[in-house]
């Protein structure tokens, strides 16, 4: 068996006198600490023009970043999305919501539906972002501080309004404000100004989605009706000829929806009828009135029919009072006394044969009002048996004119709709309000200002060199003192 040479093998450590400790002056041992805060600040002190290097370095270098960095300006607007508690027109295709659990997917939606790809797209196309190097980094001919770290041939395989659009995706910012529907969107871009433009289009593209929203739901909701109204009306059409072909069968002719002619002349007799009875009464009332004897020989008011009447009482209404008047004052002898008694008799007389002629001509009347009621009652009759031979056809004609009716009712419901709809497409109507404008920013939101960068990075520098400092030393001591923390003395 091999056996390693003796004089190759490793001493044994044991075999080694410890080291010896140095002695006391007073002859006992102490350890005492390597590191006391005394020492620290005897460091420091000894590097402090080390750590206001690295303190003005810091402060050098944080300027220096400010300036070489591409300032970021962010702009924010505040925008209303109430769930829609209005209808434009009465027969809106949709309706307001105004459960919670379905308010609450309302307004989620609608914040998604801000960075969707077709308010991105518009807003980018818009703004013509696809050619700002800002958002797409393949127009970008500019040579900067940081051009040789691009790659040779920057050209992208895809689009560059997609590009646009990530690049706009990543920029946004959308928060809903607590449990409200108050939403806050902001943006940030390398010009102000370009901010609050991009910002109010990405707002009116975000309008413009929500519209087409309720535009696209009319839009099909038109095209099928339109698909379905060709039917209903073909079944209108067959329904109403069914109809005219029965009243042509059946010699029924329609009047406007009021029955068949029998029936008409059966309501129209019976009008006539009542009128000619009103007529019968009112010339009997005035035959009976005009045939009652007259006092003193005048006709009453109430029964004067012609002119001639009227004038003659008229006369002799004025001569009466002249005559009493002259019978106050002088005797019944006195000339013109008896001169206006004289035609005060005349008078009489000519009324009284003007009213046997007024009553011969309202007995003509009341002759001919007599026939013709009697007439009609005769003729009604006569109608009334001819629609009773009707009933039968009439309720044949009936179920079919109600069966027409319907599905004219209903074609002209659905003609109607389709005329809504098509007008909802012009109408785009959306709850959303910008109750905050975006302005444009008054500072850079990033880099932070050149001053507080420029304490920032003096802060930096003096906790580096503090630390860098305090580090080398601990490693010197600890190095000298065999890596122990503790000096034994």
């Amino acid at each position: 068996m091999y056996e390693y040479p003796a004089e190759k093998r490793a001493k044994p450590v044991f075999d080694d006198s410890a080291p010896r400790v140095s002695v006391h002056p007073r002859g006992s041992t102490t350890a005492e600490p390597l590191i006391t805060p005394a020492k620290l600040l005897i460091w420091l002190r000894r590097g402090l023009l080390s750590i206001v290097i690295f303190a003005l370095l810091g402060g050098v270098l944080a300027v220096g970043f400010g300036m070489a960095v591409k300032p970021r300006y962010t702009s924010s607007m505040d925008i209303l999305l109430p769930p829609p508690t209005g209808q434009v027109v009465p027969n809106e295709l949709t309706t307001p919501n105004i459960q919670s659990d379905a308010q609450i997917l309302d307004i989620s939606s609608k914040l998604l539906l801000i960075t969707s790809g077709n308010v991105l797209r518009r807003t980018v196309e818009l703004e013509n972002l696809q050619q700002l190097p800002e958002f797409n980094s393949a127009v970008d001919t500019e040579e900067g501080l940081f051009s040789w770290l691009k790659p040779a041939s920057p050209a992208p395989a895809d689009d560059g309004v997609v590009v646009a659009m990530r690049n706009l995706a990543k920029r946004i910012k959308v928060a809903r404000q607590g449990g409200t529907y108050l939403v806050s969107i902001s943006l940030w871009t390398r010009d102000s100004g370009r901010s609050v433009s991009v910002l109010s289009t990405l707002a009116q593209s975000f309008r413009e989605e929500l519209e087409a929203t309720q535009t696209d739901l009319a839009r099909n909701a038109s095209q099928a009706l339109s698909n379905r109204l060709e039917e209903l009306r073909q079944a209108a059409t067959q329904a109403a000829n069914a109809v005219v072909q029965f009243r042509q069968d059946n010699n029924l002719q329609n009047l406007g929806g009021t029955g068949s002619v029998n029936i008409q002349s059966v309501s129209q007799l019976n009008t006539l009828l009542n009128e000619a009875s009103s007529r019968l009464s009112d010339v009997q009332s005035r035959y009976r009135r005009l045939s009652q004897p007259a006092a003193d020989g005048v006709t009453p008011s109430d029964t004067l029919d012609s002119p001639t009447l009227i004038a003659l009482r008229s006369q002799y209404s004025v001569l009466k009072q002249q005559y009493e008047e002259l019978a106050l004052t002088y005797g019944t002898r006195y000339p013109r006394l008896v001169s206006a008694r004289a035609q005060l008799g005349t008078l009489r007389a000519e009324m009284a044969r003007e009213t046997e002629r007024s009553l011969q001509t309202i007995q003509v009347d009341l002759n001919q009002a007599e026939n013709s009621v009697a007439t009609l009652r005769t003729q009604l009759e006569e109608a009334q048996k001819r629609v009773s031979t009707d009933d039968s056809a009439q309720v044949q004609l009936q179920e079919l004119e109600r069966n027409s009716q319907a599905k004219s009712a209903l074609y002209d419901t659905f003609l109607k709709r389709v005329g809504e709809t098509s007008e909802q497409q012009q109408i785009s109507v959306s709850n959303l309000r910008i109750v905050t404008e975006p302005v444009p920013p008054e500072k850079r939101s990033w880099p932070p200002p050149t001053l507080l960068l420029a304490i920032g990075g003096v802060l930096a520098g003096l906790i580096l060199g503090v630390i860098a400092v305090l580090a080398t030393r601990l490693f010197i001591v600890l190095k000298q003192n065999n890596w122990r923390f503790e000096r034994v003395s």
